[in-house]
């Protein structure tokens, strides 16, 4: 299930790009509502009016709305010649074109975002365009500038434990795609005894399952099983669905690499069941592929057909999703 492992890149850089529960969207939904109420205000300044823009494109839960939001208020910063605001309204337009699949334009904004950080010597906001940059470079698959641009964060996030914890932890991950499975465990032990002393608790998941991973990956399934546990009894009570799902169809792959097909469809199954309450497309149709190749295995095809016929259910949605 090498695309199940590829999309977990958790921590800081992906934070906000997850898929959002009801509950959260109806919460920034509340807030955007709001902001657009006092947009409307008369008495407000030209800056404040380039503050709420921005604010508007960051809780907007529709990610092309927000980019129009986002270029109003870097249209509105070039105006008032404020160049922090610039690079504010930069940084969130990177963002959002990101979300919406245009790597290129996301890398020219947030490149532009980092020159005016510099200029402004503006070192640990430099330190966030260095991470939105890495994230650019995950999503081209062009690992070692992604870890190159992390390890310059880090040098800034020195004296911050948090930020350093989770862009660590953003770096152990990138290692871990880039198949660089040493370095990958060595930071995430790393990132584990940091959170010792900071105590927070998506650190501590996070870093246990993609260890997890990097474990199932080396073929060292006990360890494996004992880190995705940890994980999932951290992350339940949190309500993380989409970590949760992913580290539970994980562990239906360590099982499976140990021949306990009954226990991998266990796991996938409540992995799927996870993924479906949160509207997890793409998982969905990921798991579901698992799913069949499982019951292929047992000789089961009526279920494996019926899986299969899931996974190309989910796989034509998210095509047009994006052809849209």
């Amino acid at each position: 299930m090498k695309s199940l492992q590829n999309r977990l890149i958790l921590g800081i850089l992906l934070s906000i790009s997850l898929s959002m529960n009801q509950a959260l969207w109806s919460q920034n939904l509340q807030k955007k509502d709001s902001l657009l109420k006092h947009l409307k205000q008369k008495d407000l300044t030209l800056e404040e009016r380039t503050k709420t823009l921005r604010y508007i494109a960051y809780f907007h839960p529709n990610f092309s709305e927000g980019l129009r939001y986002a270029k109003q208020s870097y249209a509105m910063a070039q105006e008032i010649d404020a160049p922090i605001l610039q690079a504010e309204a930069l940084e969130e337009i990177g963002h959002l074109e990101r979300l919406l699949g245009n790597n290129d334009r996301s890398f020219e904004a947030s490149l532009r975002a980092l020159r005016l950080y510099e200029e402004e010597g503006l070192t640990e906001r430099q330190a966030a365009s260095y991470t939105q940059l890495a994230n650019n470079h995950i999503s081209n698959e062009d690992y070692p500038s992604a870890i190159n641009y992390l390890q310059k964060a880090l040098v800034i996030y020195v004296d911050k434990p948090t930020a350093y914890a989770s862009t660590l932890l953003n770096l152990g991950e990138t290692f871990r795609l880039h198949h660089v499975l040493d370095s990958a465990e060595v930071t995430f032990k790393k990132v584990l005894l940091l959170n010792k002393s900071i105590k927070d608790p998506y650190i501590e998941s996070y870093a246990q399952g993609n260890l997890g991973m990097v474990y199932a990956a080396n073929h060292n399934t006990k360890l494996a099983k004992n880190a995705l546990n940890t994980a999932i009894a951290h992350l339940q009570p949190l309500g993380d669905a989409y970590s949760t799902s992913i580290y539970k169809a994980e562990l239906g792959e360590v099982y499976q690499q140990e021949g306990n097909i009954n226990l991998a469809l266990s796991q996938y199954l409540e992995s799927l069941a996870i993924a479906k309450e949160a509207g997890l497309k793409e998982q969905i149709r990921d798991i579901s592929g698992a799913l069949r190749s499982s019951y292929e295995a047992t000789g089961d095809y009526k279920e494996a057909l019926t899986y299969q016929k899931t996974s190309q259910v989910y796989q034509d949605s998210l095509v047009n999703k994006q052809n849209v």
